[in-house]
């Protein structure tokens, strides 16, 4: 696996969520002329704006799934074959790469938010937004060598 194929994951994901945002925008401003394409279905414009309001983590969690995806690679074929928990594993990959703890603390607010929407937790966490937490997670990989 190379960085770049990372990176090109990561942008994939955020265009795919723009491309589909886009798309349902368009779907409800037709629905909206044309509201029998819509009761046909059972559906209202409820559950167009609650599936607009679900774009965001859907594509956020997806995102965060690519990333882990290419941090577990780099460390099954560069360090050992294990499978820390996320939280151990990045901590780990940031001191054998020596990432400055300010990227690490980034993708953890990443990482804890992710958690949020994955796990249905409470906690208090800062909401993420995926142009921010893409960067982050970019800051982090650029760390890892170019090939793996």
């Amino acid at each position: 696996m190379s960085r770049d194929e990372c990176y090109d994951k990561l942008t994939e994901i955020a265009l795919n969520q723009e491309l589909a945002e886009r798309a349902l925008v368009a779907l409800i401003a037709i629905a909206r002329d044309h509201p029998r394409m819509l009761r046909d279905k059972k559906l209202t414009s409820q559950n167009l704006g609650l599936v607009q309001a679900e774009f965001h983590d859907l594509f956020f969690v997806r995102m965060f799934a690519s990333f882990e995806t290419s941090l577990r690679s780099f460390w099954r074929s560069s360090i050992k074959p294990t499978e820390p928990r996320m939280k151990v594993l990045l901590e780990s990959v940031a001191s054998r790469r020596m990432i400055p703890q300010d990227v690490l603390d980034k993708v953890n607010l990443v990482r804890k938010f992710r958690n949020r929407l994955m796990h249905e937790d409470q906690t208090e966490v800062d909401t993420q937004q995926m142009s921010d937490a893409g960067k982050s997670l970019r800051r982090f990989l650029a760390w890892l060598p170019l090939d793996w």
